[in-house]
């Protein structure tokens, strides 16, 4: 899918902090990162930035089952996005495997994760291949000022549905599922401190039958409306303050 960039300054090229994020479709691992920043990203033949782009920092993602013992070796299927300030990533995590039960639920399926994490607070990586830093608290203690929150959202997984940040008013993200449902977080960048995102309450909305997947969705402010898609050919609209 999609990196997620910041940031858009027209007027000055920075190689050192304009920088891309890209979520990768594998597990994390302690050899392998699924979260990775490139900076020096104006780079090539004529470029601003060197010869070509550097790696800012990598983080493995691995959510480990309800019992906390065993990975879910889910994969980033969607696009990431970012804070307006470029200090927090939200994504989201797809587990495929239907024999382990996710944190929240009961039973073994699968299931969809909402993450943020704060790379700033992380230590950078020289070496993705040997030195991915953690973005989660389910591998090693967080450190005091590790910013990271996680939320079960769903039993089915997530392909196409790519997160959709409310920036204006809110802070609410926007994702659906591959069950047809259309969800809404509380919070996303700006939660309260110590305060964990939820879905909010009449959510999730149902816009198309079981079992069909969903588009990414749009919050449109002149409206006050999302749309959203549906891998059935349907499309609709959903209040925002629903």
């Amino acid at each position: 899918m999609s990196p997620a960039k910041f940031s858009f300054n027209t007027a000055t090229a920075d190689c050192t902090n304009d920088y891309v994020v890209y979520a990768l479709n594998v597990a994390g691992s302690d050899t392998q990162p699924n979260i990775v920043r490139l900076n020096s990203i104006y780079a090539g033949p004529g470029g601003l930035c060197g010869s070509s782009p550097t790696l800012k920092s990598a983080y493995q993602v691995n959510t480990r089952d309800v019992t906390g013992l065993l990975k879910l070796n889910g994969q980033m299927l969607t696009s990431p996005i970012l804070s307006l300030d470029g200090t927090k990533i939200a994504f989201i995590e797809t587990v495929t495997s239907s024999t382990l039960a996710c944190p929240g639920l009961t039973l073994p399926s699968t299931c969809s994760i909402s993450f943020m994490c704060s790379p700033g607070e992380h230590q950078e990586a020289t070496d993705p291949t040997t030195a991915p830093t953690v973005c989660t608290p389910q591998w090693r203690p967080q450190a005091a000022t590790r910013r990271i929150t996680r939320l079960t959202y769903s039993a089915a997984a997530t392909t196409y549905s790519s997160p959709w940040v409310d920036y204006d008013s809110g802070d609410h993200a926007y994702f659906g599922d591959d069950n047809g449902k259309l969800y809404r977080s509380t919070c996303t960048f700006r939660c309260a401190s110590g305060v964990s995102p939820q879905i909010s309450g009449d959510w999730p909305v149902t816009v198309a039958g079981a079992g069909v997947k969903l588009s990414p969705p749009v919050h449109d402010s002149s409206t006050n409306k999302i749309f959203v898609a549906s891998a059935d050919r349907r499309s609709g609209n959903v209040p925002h303050d629903r």
